[in-house]
């Protein structure tokens, strides 16, 4: 039984960059239920992946959905301008467009990707399994005890629980790391969709598949109300 300092359940975007922060000396296995890492991120963007905006924290923070300052002293520790500074000094530049949207220069989401594979696991002591769904977590005095879909069974003092939301099943975004904290009895407010898609009943609507729109708004009415 294989026994870890850090275990990383998730090598989307936030668990291959927190592995990249890590000190050498800290023994890490991050365990990634695709067989490629950065699933969803590849699609963000449409495929060119917008990394981040070239604001101030304020600014971030005003345009979190929700509880924006809860995210404070994060965006104070790593801001947006630190981001921009990691991927350009891993040989990935950047560039600035509309609305101070972050792209990398390749328009390559795949390029993203890569820089962030390659500095998760520059460390000998950070080892990645892929194809691997995590089932099972048990808390033993100061241990986590890990559990997979194929019977394999890891140890580890810490755990960084970056499975994502609940937002694209399709990319394995299917709220595993809801499970996870419910079971260890973390309170989990009621999930709500944030980007959803209009489902209508004319048939006309379905021709304008793929088209793309910028700077436009839409009014919803119930019974005659503004919603």
């Amino acid at each position: 039984m294989d026994k870890y300092d850090l275990i990383i359940i998730g090598a989307g975007a936030a668990g291959l960059f927190a592995a990249s922060q890590l000190d050498d000396k800290i023994k890490t296995l991050i365990i990634e239920r695709n067989k490629c890492v950065g699933k969803k991120l590849l699609i963000t963007g449409k495929g060119r992946c917008n990394i981040t905006n070239n604001c101030d924290v304020k600014e971030l923070i005003l345009n979190t959905p929700v509880n924006g300052k809860f995210l404070t002293n994060a965006f104070y520790k790593y801001n947006s301008f630190d981001v921009i500074d990691f991927f350009d000094s891993n040989a990935l530049k950047t560039k600035i467009e509309r609305g101070n949207r972050v792209f990398p220069v390749s328009d390559k989401a795949t390029d993203v990707v890569a820089v962030l594979k390659k500095t998760a696991l520059l460390s000998y002591n950070r080892k990645l399994i892929l194809d691997e769904r995590v089932t099972k977590i048990i808390k033993e005095k100061d241990m986590f005890i890990v559990k997979t879909n194929s019977e394999k069974t890891f140890i580890s003092l810490n755990l960084l629980i970056v499975t994502g939301g609940k937002s694209y099943p399709g990319t394995g975004s299917t709220g595993d790391g809801y499970k996870i904290a419910k079971s260890f009895k973390h309170t989990i407010i009621p999930l709500k969709p944030a980007l959803v898609p209009f489902e209508t009943k004319e048939s006309w609507v379905k021709k304008m598949q793929g088209l793309s729109l910028k700077n436009v708004s839409i009014n919803i009415f119930d019974d005659k109300k503004k919603s």
